[in-house]
């Protein structure tokens, strides 16, 4: 909100990542992403024939809980479900981007 006017009504995960003026871009500029992100945000698709690395982590799961154990694999990670079921891929490339990249431009 800037002067009583509501700039950007989203998840704080859509917030963070696609800030919609440059207010909210500059608000949210300094948010530790991998602090606040889950897994699921910034998740790739599961094709379902890529080759997966032996470790599975939560779409529920906040970045900075998985990114030491993500970034020490060699191939993608399995995203799972509550019940078990692979939703989606994390490659180190998008954890070292959350960590290091620009802030300014999304996945």
């Amino acid at each position: 909100m800037k002067d009583g006017v509501i700039e950007q009504l989203d998840t704080p995960a859509n917030i963070v990542l696609n800030p919609a003026t440059e207010y909210v871009r500059k608000f949210t500029q300094e948010v530790p992403r991998e602090k606040v992100l889950k897994i699921e945000a910034v998740m790739d698709p599961y094709k379902g024939d890529e080759k997966l690395s032996a470790l599975k982590v939560s779409k529920d799961a906040i970045i900075e809980t998985v990114a030491e154990e993500v970034l020490s694999q060699q191939k993608p990670v399995a995203v799972l479900n509550n019940k078990g079921k692979i939703v989606g891929v994390l490659n180190c490339s998008t954890i070292l981007h959350i960590l290091f990249g620009d802030r300014s431009v999304s996945k």
